[in-house]
């Protein structure tokens, strides 16, 4: 995995972005999301109002997800933290060179999948059988009894907290086959930024 600094701003667009903080040492601190941008500080608002206060001038690590920016890993000190909120100062920016590099969750989660015909659900909305094995903010690998070619676009829906999600992703390479069972890794290609929020929180817990 590969890293370079891209400036010492972060973009705007990336107010709302879901994150996660951690320490210098890669342990967890909490999840939140960024609610300012200016270029001396970032302010970074808690999921949970009842967080531990982090000493000013601690160094920390924030990994920023964004699917239409992108990745960013933010690198800065601590200047006020409260229960509610942190502001990180002296930052620079950093971006993933390999998207396929998101942190993955493994999962086993029975589902379906229905094929993409010229940029359309299959005129007979197929809902084919599959296992998600793994997740993550840029992709899924499947596992299924039905061979897919390289370059297939299928809509996966993931069931999160009860409601069925669609996400519309490409078969970019068998992974691997066990007799009749063929492993699939597919890259998103295509859902809106709420879609990214609730995948992003599910991921996280």
């Amino acid at each position: 995995m590969g890293w370079c600094i891209v400036n010492t701003v972060l973009p705007v667009e990336y107010i709302n972005s879901i994150c996660e903080i951690k320490t210098k040492e890669n342990e967890f601190i909490s999840s939140g999301n960024i609610i300012e941008i200016e270029s001396e500080y970032i302010k970074i608002a808690y999921k949970s109002s009842d967080m531990p206060l982090i000493g000013c001038g601690t160094e920390i690590k924030v990994n920023i997800f964004n699917t239409r920016l992108g990745f960013r890993v933010l690198i800065g000190q601590v200047f006020t933290s409260t229960h509610k909120d942190i502001k990180v100062v002296d930052y620079i920016t950093l971006i993933e060179s390999e998207r396929r590099n998101f942190f993955r969750v493994l999962v086993d989660m029975q589902t379906c999948v229905i094929l993409i015909k010229d940029s359309k659900a299959s005129p007979d909305y197929e809902r084919i059988p599959v296992i998600l094995r793994d997740l993550s903010l840029s992709g899924t690998r499947i596992q299924s009894k039905i061979t897919f070619e390289r370059g297939t676009v299928l809509l996966v829906e993931i069931i999160i907290k009860g409601k069925v999600h669609r996400y519309q992703c490409r078969v970019v390479r068998l992974e691997k086959q066990i007799e009749d069972d063929y492993y699939y890794g597919c890259e998103f290609i295509l859902y809106d930024d709420h879609d990214n929020d609730v995948l992003c929180s599910y991921l996280f817990q």
